[in-house]
């Protein structure tokens, strides 16, 4: 049986991924993927509410205010992703509950592409040898 090379994570050689812009759904889906590759638990916050169609209005939603796009966990940390695209930025509840998470020692990302996303995630686990 033949050793196989060991290389380390970071010094790996990776093939350049063109950037693509990609819509807030896929967005967020290309996210939830690649932490669920590494072995992570991810999933998508629904925040809004519901149309009632015995009542003909609008529910509002259970989630809290400001509670971002994804939450996720991978090597026993707490992620909080919160999704932007384009011009989109930070609303005063997702700003607390940005303070809230990282005060609680976790970790709060605003992803606005998957490179970025990709790059971010991978040199923050780097950074915390996780």
């Amino acid at each position: 049986m033949s050793e196989q090379l060991q290389i380390p994570f970071d010094q790996r050689k990776r093939k350049p991924r063109p950037t693509v812009k990609l819509a807030t759904n896929d967005l967020t889906r290309e996210i939830i993927q690649h932490i669920r590759k590494l072995g992570g638990w991810a999933t998508r916050v629904n925040v809004s509410g519901f149309y009632d169609p015995d009542k003909g209005f609008w529910r509002k939603g259970v989630t809290d205010p400001g509670t971002p796009d994804i939450i996720a966990a991978l090597n026993g940390r707490f992620y909080g992703i919160e999704v932007k695209n384009g011009t989109d930025t930070l609303n005063e509840a997702q700003k607390a509950t940005k303070r809230a998470i990282e005060s609680a020692g976790c970790v709060f990302l605003i992803v606005n592409d998957i490179a970025q996303f990709r790059e971010e995630f991978r040199a923050y686990i780097l950074q915390h040898g996780e």
